[in-house]
């Protein structure tokens, strides 16, 4: 049918079986009222933790005038501050980050499509780890007409990367006459729920900055949902080891969504030095602009430390104790399980 769209249009409005969980809202499952409602098992929305941050959050102080008029477009300089104190120097472990370093859009897909509308022109490629989140594909070519090139990753490595992996992807981007322009990584990972080894993250940075050419987008989403014993490092803590990557070539992103599970809120942020890329962010963060009384709740609720480290323990604790529910019933039951250690996945 032919309704006068662009292709990119038509692509668009393709039905993507990923946005169809949002129907369950529509008709959700209650155990009394709706028995026979829907049960949301598409979606990766942690619903530990709402009471904890709902406290939090709905104290926040009210909205003011200044809440009610045109600001940053890179976001407000209150939430910045706080993110890139709390949030990204946390993730570096060091004195790091800086509040110029730092864009707001709502949410992190926002953030990943901006951010490779920047970096890619049409038909290079993102070369991603796979199995990998299934929304990335829209992220990556909805609107940037950029391609997928799979890192191969196998089960019986416990989907480890390694660089010969690295290779044969780059390498196979080039001969189908697309250009290697970005490695996009997942850590933790989604869908493995799996911790990247220090060695991995060794060999990610050091093939990373053997390209010149080559960005390093880090979706780091669950980094304080790590229940398990691997410890998480994430690529802002080693990134300062490789100088000209991290000038210019290395972009963090984190949000809201998961490890704090307020999806609905739509605040994603990124964490980048390369002066350019931050300032198209401002120019097109015009169109995914995050509300100024949410930021501004979003920087009441984030920028207690004590809250967020109280809240940061306890999320682990009841993810582990989520987590050893179902893994026990699977064992129980004969099914067999890649074992998670971050997140909210399990592969069987």
């Amino acid at each position: 049918e032919d309704d006068l769209l662009s292709e990119r249009g038509s692509w668009a409005a393709h039905p993507k079986m990923y946005f169809r969980g949002y129907e369950t809202n529509i008709n959700p499952y209650d155990p009394i009222t709706n028995p026979k409602g829907c049960i949301k098992l598409s979606l990766a929305e942690n619903t530990l933790m709402r009471d904890v941050l709902l406290e939090r959050y709905n104290s926040a102080p009210p909205a003011t005038r200044a809440d009610l008029v045109y600001s940053d477009y890179l976001g407000t300089r209150s939430l910045r501050e706080v993110l890139a104190k709390n949030i990204f120097n946390r993730l570096a472990k060091r004195e790091e980050a800086k509040w110029e370093n730092i864009a707001v859009s709502a949410g992190a897909g926002a953030i990943v499509n901006h951010v490779l509308w920047v970096l890619g022109n049409p038909g290079d490629s993102v070369l991603l780890p796979s199995p990998y989140y299934n929304s990335f594909s829209f992220d990556i070519k909805a609107r940037n007409d950029l391609n997928i090139e799979s890192i191969e990753r196998r089960p019986e490595d416990l989907f480890a990367i390694s660089k010969a992996q690295l290779d044969a992807a780059y390498e196979s981007a080039i001969k189908k006459g697309s250009k290697p322009r970005v490695l996009l990584l997942c850590s933790p990972d989604n869908p493995t729920g799996r911790v990247y080894k220090k060695r991995e993250i060794a060999t990610i940075l050091e093939w990373c900055n053997s390209k010149p050419d080559l960005h390093l987008v880090s979706d780091e989403l669950y980094a304080f949902s790590v229940f398990g014993e691997s410890e998480f490092t994430s690529i802002l803590e080693k990134v300062h080891e490789y100088p000209n990557l991290a000038s210019k070539r290395t972009h963090i992103v984190w949000a809201l969504s998961k490890d704090m599970g307020a999806s609905g809120l739509r605040c994603g942020a990124l964490f980048s030095k390369n002066t350019n890329l931050l300032r198209a962010m401002q120019n097109i963060g015009y169109f995914a602009a995050v509300p100024n009384p949410v930021q501004s709740a979003l920087a009441y609720t984030l920028g207690d430390t004590t809250f967020l480290e109280s809240y940061i323990a306890e999320n682990k604790r009841r993810l582990l104790k989520r987590y050893t529910v179902l893994a026990t019933m699977l064992s129980e039951q004969g099914i067999p399980f890649v074992e998670g250690e971050a997140g909210l996945f399990f592969l069987g």
